[in-house]
């Protein structure tokens, strides 16, 4: 592949990629202003504004950088972009990572629920004559719920591969269409000398 076919290529690229990074800061845009939070299979576009601003910032900084991408400052443009989205993706990632350690606030309410309907099943008992009071051996059981407490501290392995199952947010997604911007930058200083005539 000649240096010329490389670059009109990635001007295409970078340009789909663009408008859909536009496209995705302009729906969390609309979004924040409806008040809806869109998710679909594993995508999900929260309602936030700062951050759709600055996505669609990286949108138009791409379209930009491809529609020149020949020169050192569509580049540069292309490559900002790129930094920018992947610190959103790694904020994101980072959150679900911290997410995933913990337990769903779900399991703790059953078990608190749990707990809590243990008492009266324990007050019938007393009701009943001696005998009852010779059950006391399930009252040992109270071992294992401490070994359950103790493990609600952490995700179960269950939880941490359904934390990681999704959704995420549109940077995150558009995280590995944005790495071909190495394959560029790698001989830029030799490759764009091409276009200097």
């Amino acid at each position: 592949m000649t240096t010329e076919t490389k670059y009109n290529l990635g001007q295409y690229y970078f340009g789909i990629l663009g408008l859909f990074t536009l496209g995705f800061g302009f729906l969390e845009l609309l979004f924040f202003f409806t008040g809806v939070e869109y998710s679909y299979g594993i995508l999900q576009i929260p309602p936030v504004l700062i951050k759709s601003i600055v996505i669609a910032s990286m949108g138009i900084f791409m379209i930009a950088g491809a529609l020149k991408l020949k020169s050192i400052d569509g580049l540069a443009l292309i490559t900002l972009a790129c930094i920018m989205l992947w610190i959103f993706a790694a904020n994101d990632l980072f959150e679900i990572a911290t997410v995933s350690i913990l337990p769903a606030e779900g399991e703790e309410v059953v078990e608190e629920t749990a707990e809590a309907e243990e008492p009266p099943e324990a007050e019938e008992p007393p009701e009943a004559e001696e005998p009852p009071e010779a059950e006391e051996p399930p009252e040992a059981e109270e071992p294992p719920e401490a070994e359950e407490e103790e493990a609600g501290w952490f995700n179960t392995w269950e939880g941490f591969l359904e934390t990681w199952g999704g959704p995420y947010n549109p940077c995150v997604i558009l995280l590995p269409f944005t790495l071909p911007i190495f394959l560029y930058i790698r001989n830029y200083r030799e490759e764009l000398r091409v276009f200097e005539h």
